[in-house]
């Protein structure tokens, strides 16, 4: 309602504006006389027809001698100035006259202007304007529309609703019956364009049984929410839940020794990290349990073997010593060493008891095998080694160097011709073992198939090496063991990589430094 009373206000001060003194020459209170008022009156009918729009009926500009200038010609102007409010207008800087019917249309060219209820302003137009003074303007406003708005109002809310002047007077009121009380509810606001006053009137009760209905459809709304959320809460906790027990049932089965159990990853959420997780860690421990299994099977077989082979060393002993006393007392010297130190050597070889030994007793076997080759093939070889004296308590597998010479000497070096060199040093934590030949060297095919376990490989040959790799692994662990270097004719580097390991006083292995 404000907005269309600051449109009527707009209109009014434009047409205050456009009748300011030099705008134009001062307009007649009679038809025109001349052409110059003729082209004068026309601009300005062209003017106040400018302003008509759906809502605006009708903008004039009444004379004191009731001749008019307007946006229409169904103005009567002598009913307009029987007009009580007409009258009273004189004596007032903008009259607003609200929701009254215009009597002073004519309704034989416009039936349907007078159906409607209208809102008029009136201004007296005092001296210094273009126009005679005691001129009026009129700015009339289709309410209609806003009748109809009162009315929906009225409906929606079942109130009173009343508007009155700033005096007190009456402009409008809803039509029904209405007592007001003390209790009713009150609503009231007053309008910036001309002071009128907006008050609606709820009654208690009917406020009251609104705000039930209000409060009935807000619990029901609310219990909605709930019930709502609850079966969203229990979809969403159900499909997590549904996961999380998933996970349990898999962590029981793998607890059972079920270690094929795998929870597919359907989302990269904590949960989905979760199983994937928990699936990579059954694949280690299943490769763990299947590496222990291979490791045990593995030590089986090496007992079943040296129980299959394992001779009675007092009978061998016996016999040795036996040809031993009969070249004695023949004076045969060298054969009475070489079964000497052959001796030597069998009783490391068959002494199954003890599975690691020091350094110092492994260079001891390979002295005494080194004196048999010597027997051998005398000086056509040249042996070379360099031991640091602190390294001789460290351990390593019984057996170790042995094999590894005797390939030298059947597979390395011609009819025993050739340098052997044996370099064992510590470098870090590691014990590193350098044994090297310049013998006719290996093929790049034969070294590929050197180092395999005897189930993967094509023949039984050549299995020393390997045996003594397998061993080093099995007592230190895959990180260690022998690695290979050769080309043919160049000779062959073999390096042995162990943990730095000795024995304490307890006859039990300890790690750490040997010196």
């Amino acid at each position: 309602m404000d907005t269309n009373l600051k449109q009527m206000n707009f209109i009014a001060d434009n047409i205050l504006t456009y009748l300011i003194p030099p705008a134009l020459s001062k307009l007649s209170d009679h038809k025109p006389q001349s052409y110059n008022e003729l082209v004068e009156q026309n601009n300005f009918l062209k003017f106040l027809g400018s302003h008509i729009s759906p809502n605006i009926i009708g903008a004039f500009v009444i004379t004191s001698s009731g001749y008019y200038y307007g946006s229409n010609e169904y103005l009567i102007s002598g009913k307009l100035t029987e007009w009580p409010e007409w009258k009273r207008a004189h004596d007032e800087e903008r009259l607003w006259v609200g929701f009254h019917p215009p009597q002073y249309y004519n309704t034989f060219f416009q039936p349907s202007i007078n159906e409607n209820k209208v809102i008029s302003l009136i201004i007296p137009i005092r001296k210094d304007y273009s126009i005679q003074s005691g001129s009026k303007i009129l700015i009339d406003m289709d309410a209609g529309e806003l009748v109809q708005l009162f009315h929906s109002f009225e409906k929606d809310t079942r109130s009173h609703l009343v508007i009155r002047s700033p005096g007190g007077d009456i402009i409008y009121e809803t039509s029904d019956n209405f007592t007001p009380q003390t209790n009713d509810v009150v609503w009231k606001d007053i309008l910036h364009t001309n002071g009128w006053i907006i008050e609606a009137r709820v009654p208690a009760a009917v406020f009251q049984s609104t705000s039930k209905a209000i409060w009935k459809y807000t619990l029901i709304f609310i219990l909605l929410s709930v019930v709502l959320s609850v079966i969203l809460a229990g979809f969403f906790s159900a499909t997590i839940t549904n996961r999380i027990k998933q996970l349990i049932r898999s962590m029981h089965k793998a607890s059972l020794g079920n270690f094929t159990v795998q929870i597919p990853v359907e989302s990269a959420d904590e949960l989905g990290r979760m199983a994937a997780s928990f699936n990579h860690m059954i694949a280690q421990i299943k490769s763990l349990f299947e590496q222990i299994a291979l490791t045990e099977k593995q030590k089986r077989e090496a007992e079943l073997k040296a129980l299959h082979y394992q001779i009675n060393p007092h009978l061998l002993y016996n016999t040795l010593n036996s040809i031993q006393w009969k070249a004695r007392l023949n004076g045969q010297k060298e054969i009475d060493r070489m079964i000497s130190h052959l001796v030597d050597v069998l009783q490391d070889s068959l002494n199954i008891t003890q599975e690691l030994v020091t350094l110092r007793r492994e260079l001891t076997v390979i002295h005494h095998y080194m004196q048999i080759q010597k027997f051998r093939f005398g000086e056509s070889f040249t042996y070379i080694s360099g031991v640091d004296e602190e390294l001789m308590d460290c351990l390593l597998p019984r057996m170790t160097l042995q094999p590894l010479m005797e390939n030298i000497f059947f597979h390395g070096l011609i009819d025993g011709q050739g340098t052997i060199r044996l370099q064992i040093r510590q470098s870090g934590r590691e014990l590193l073992i350098v044994l090297s030949d310049d013998g006719v060297g290996i093929t790049e095919e034969r070294m590929a198939q050197i180092l395999k376990p005897p189930a993967d490989r094509p023949s039984r040959k050549g299995l020393g090496m390997a045996n003594v790799h397998e061993k080093i692994q099995l007592h230190f662990g895959e990180t260690y063991g022998i690695s290979l270097k050769s080309k043919p004719g160049m000779g062959t580097t073999v390096l042995i990589r162990c943990p730095i390991r000795k024995e304490n006083v307890n006859g039990q292995h300890s790690s750490h430094d040997c010196g």
